[in-house]
């Protein structure tokens, strides 16, 4: 069994079995570029995330769509998953392949638990995208009022 099907299974005793016996498993890629970790935030587990970060993967890699684990875990709302991650040390204002940050995404899907947390962690709200919009501008184009107010 691979580590991603372990993941995808969400068999926490499963993937830390798969990582003690084969430690370089935290670098490997699926189809899609994702990192163990990048695939295990999309789970939605908790548990499964702080197991895998406990084999030191890299918390700035990112999948073939620019992603990071970061801002996966935004896109889906998961604001526990967000805490342990950003404990974690991962890198809060990583843009991807469109300048896009971990905050504009939150902002744009109208997580605003996860918004609220990130700007704790002292995200930058004035980055830009490759449109000139900062997160408040994401907010403000879908929609989100009071995220766009929060961000103003």
């Amino acid at each position: 069994m691979t580590i991603f099907q372990a993941i995808k299974k969400r068999d926490i005793t499963l993937v830390i079995q798969i990582l003690e016996e084969n430690p370089t498993a935290i670098h490997e890629l699926n189809d899609r570029g994702a990192t163990p970790l990048i695939y295990a935030v999309y789970m939605g587990n908790p548990e499964l995330v702080a197991s895998i970060l406990d084999f030191q993967p890299d918390l700035n890699a990112k999948d073939n769509f620019g992603y990071t684990a970061l801002m996966g875990t935004c896109m889906m709302g998961f604001t526990d998953i967000v805490r342990i991650l950003l404990e974690a040390g991962t890198p809060i204002d990583t843009v991807n392949r469109k300048r896009v940050t971990a905050l504009m995404i939150a902002a744009s899907f109208n997580r605003e638990h996860v918004v609220r947390l990130l700007m704790d962690y002292n995200a930058n709200k004035e980055l830009r995208c490759h449109r000139e919009m900062t997160a408040y501008e994401h907010a403000m184009m879908q929609g989100v009022w009071e995220i766009a107010n929060f961000l103003r």
